[in-house]
């Protein structure tokens, strides 16, 4: 065995270079350690003060020990410990009363949204005792909400239920759109009336045009987040609802009586999807038709999703019903309007059809179409397609249709 040299076990010197190398990085290392420390030091002393102030406003801007900056001799000083404490005490209420902690007293309430809007405690537009007015020009007055039980919102509560039971001539408008919509058709034609409102809070900024144009008589109500959504009984993310109702013809006679001498119309039979017939609507309200004509078996177009889907056009396009489709087609041809009827099957091609003054085209329901003893009592139409597929949905079969119609009609612009 070779000889192990002594000296090759003493400990060589470092370069001088590595060794100012080594030295800046042991400094940097320690000063990244003092930032940390003190920045978590300063996080901890904002959260602690944070809680302070919660219970106390009046407690000025005292900093906690421990943060950044210079601490008065009167400021309250609470430790980890107390803070700990307060926030195991705030779960425990949360789960006694799970809508406390989410219904802010109508002081806090009031000074966030002075802050919000002008930060000025003296505002004279966002007074303590009138928080919720807004600008001068909205006639409109806002009424705030902390329970979403208020007897005043009966009518948002639970409406996936009430959906599904009905509101009779009363119906949910929901989104900015349909409300101006809503309000179009109130103005015009009268055929609607708005009779109250629900909006979120944060919505109310942006709808200062909106809420000016609604009758000072009719409350608009206001509501957080989780009120508004305990109410409704679902995450409302549009954050504006609207009750409106319906002021129908007396008649279907009443109803073909006041159309245009050139008309043209859309005749739904035993339509039972909402989509559908939200689709129906915005594609007369798209082509100009004067109105939509339902049998009895047709779904509600003031459901909820029907509205929705037709962006509006429910409540601009004038509708009636009209009893069976027998009864339906009957009363058409009484008035001088030629019934088309829409089928894959039909006699005649869409592309080279021709309508008259007056046309009603009749769309039946997917699967069965119309009915067969009515089809060889009428002229039927159909949409040229390639092979292989059954049909069109009836909704976007009716936009085609209407498209032909209107245009050969003069009803739409280049």
């Amino acid at each position: 065995m070779s000889k192990i040299n002594e000296d090759d076990l003493d400990e060589k010197p470092l370069d001088p270079e590595m060794e100012k190398v080594r030295r800046k990085m042991v400094r940097l290392l320690a000063v990244s350690i003092g930032i940390m420390f003190i920045g978590l030091m300063t996080v901890l002393g904002a959260i602690v003060y944070k809680f302070t102030q919660a219970d106390d406003p009046a407690a000025g801007t005292a900093q906690v020990a421990g943060s950044a900056g210079s601490v008065p001799s009167d400021a309250p000083v609470e430790g980890v410990a107390a803070l700990l404490s307060r926030v195991r005490r705030r779960k425990r209420v949360a789960r006694r009363q799970p809508d406390r902690l989410f219904r802010p007293g109508r002081r806090r309430f009031a000074a966030r949204y002075r802050s919000r809007h002008c930060g000025r405690a003296d505002c004279q537009r966002h007074r303590r005792d009138h928080p919720l007015i807004m600008h001068s020009e909205s006639p409109a007055r806002l009424i705030r909400i902390e329970d979403p039980l208020d007897p005043r919102i009966a009518e948002f509560t639970a409406m996936r239920d009430r959906d599904l039971a009905g509101r009779g001539d009363r119906f949910i408008a929901e989104g900015r759109v349909v409300l101006q919509a809503l309000m179009d058709a109130e103005a015009g034609s009268r055929r609607f009336v708005l009779e109250k409102a629900l909006i979120l809070e944060n919505r109310v900024d942006g709808l200062g045009d909106v809420l000016g144009r609604i009758d000072p008589a009719c409350p608009v109500y206001v509501a957080g987040r989780e009120v508004l959504d305990a109410a409704v009984g679902f995450a409302m993310h549009r954050g504006i609802l609207a009750v409106g109702r319906h002021l129908p013809a007396s008649s279907f006679e009443e109803f073909l009586s006041g159309l245009p001498e050139k008309a043209l119309l859309v005749a739904a039979c035993g339509i039972a999807n909402h989509d559908n017939i939200g689709g129906i609507f915005r594609n007369a309200g798209v082509f100009g038709a004067d109105g939509v004509v339902l049998d009895s078996s047709c779904c509600d177009p003031l459901y909820r999703k029907a509205i929705r889907v037709s962006v509006g056009a429910a409540l601009r396009v004038p509708f009636c019903r009209a009893g069976s489709i027998g009864e339906m087609v009957s009363a058409l041809s009484a008035h001088g309007f030629e019934v088309a009827g829409l089928s894959p099957r039909g006699t005649g091609a869409l592309s080279s059809f021709e309508p008259g003054r007056r046309l009603a085209l009749l769309a039946g329901t997917e699967g069965e179409g119309l009915p067969a003893d009515l089809v060889s009592r009428i002229r039927t139409l159909r949409i040229e397609q390639a092979p292989g597929m059954d049909s069109l949905n009836v909704a976007t079969a009716s936009g085609i249709a209407l498209w032909h119609a209107a245009t050969r009609m003069g009803r739409t612009r280049a």
